[in-house]
């Protein structure tokens, strides 16, 4: 059983030139641990060159998976939504789980994300540690008049962790239940909301898959089970922070995202030929392009 792994799932048409860019920052940090990503949907010729020249620096422990899921209806949350319903089998072939978005740089810490992901879990007697997303209201209909803060909480997705073991064993009911619900596209029976139909859905998923599993869901934003604040600095750089202007505006919270000790390690990273080089590749897309030279601006005046 290896120790640890970063899992994520993603589509091809949107998000696929930010996954070598994963790759490289995950194995960078940690040549230990492996690196699955499964994607919604073929990659085209010169996305598969990109991942070549990551390849040519880090040869083992990681995987691009295309063509996944194709019976799967295409849904705003369907990809997020399905990071959390990955086959056992896969989960079970590590210690630790971490679940992530793919438009991640992720660097290495000390102790590391397993290490201290671990000592959540072991602190909160839970299979999972996970913190509360913000309390406010998920885009999409209220229905069947139940309001949104009784019956959405939410978990965030891009910071969650699991032990696979423990985790599957305890949430087994659940997972089968959404794991039908996603192959027929049917909505939930708690609200009568389709499956995947907003784009916070696998948040609200997840938390319910707790609650409903019988365990106890973080207290309040960025603080886990047992009142532990979150250390933020785990988050590293999350490019999607730096899309639109919202990054511009949010000159309160955007430092409470990217810490002082994540930009120092990306100036750090941008100092590398290697990585400069595949940044080079990946910007043949707009999104990739922008959300760099954004997040560029930012960190050169920070």
């Amino acid at each position: 059983m290896a120790e640890a792994a970063f899992l994520t799932v993603c589509s091809a048409d949107t998000y696929r030139w930010f996954i070598p860019l994963f790759v490289y920052s995950a194995k960078r940090a940690y040549p230990e641990y492996h690196v699955r990503v499964f994607v919604r949907g073929k990659l085209d010729p010169p996305l598969t060159e990109a991942l070549d020249v990551v390849r040519s620096t880090v040869e083992r422990h990681w995987e691009v998976a295309d063509g996944c899921f194709p019976d799967v209806p295409v849904r705003p949350s369907t990809c997020n939504c399905l990071r959390y319903l990955l086959p056992k089998e896969t989960l079970l072939e590590f210690k630790y789980a971490m679940f992530t978005d793919v438009d991640m740089v992720i660097f290495r810490h000390q102790p590391t994300h397993a290490e201290y992901y671990a000592g959540v879990m072991k602190a909160t007697g839970q299979p999972f540690a996970g913190v509360r997303g913000a309390l406010r209201r998920p885009i999409r209909k209220v229905t069947r008049g139940y309001g949104w803060d009784q019956h959405y909480h939410r978990i965030v997705g891009g910071l969650f962790a699991i032990r696979p073991a423990l985790w599957l064993r305890t949430t087994a009911t659940e997972r089968r239940r959404y794991v039908g619900i996603s192959r027929q596209g049917n909505a939930d029976g708690r609200d009568g909301v389709p499956w995947a139909a907003y784009p916070e859905y696998d948040e609200v998923m997840l938390a319910r898959m707790i609650k409903w599993s019988g365990l106890k869901l973080p207290m309040r934003k960025f603080r886990f089970v047992d009142e532990t604040r979150f250390n933020m600095e785990y988050r590293d750089v999350h490019l999607g922070d730096f899309e639109g202007e919202r990054w511009r505006r949010c000159k309160k919270e955007l430092p409470k995202r990217l810490t002082p000790w994540a930009i120092r390690r990306f100036r750090e990273l941008e100092k590398e030929q290697q990585w400069l080089d595949l940044v080079k590749m990946c910007c043949v897309d707009e999104r990739v392009r922008r959300l760099i030279h954004n997040l560029r601006v930012y960190t050169e005046a920070a």
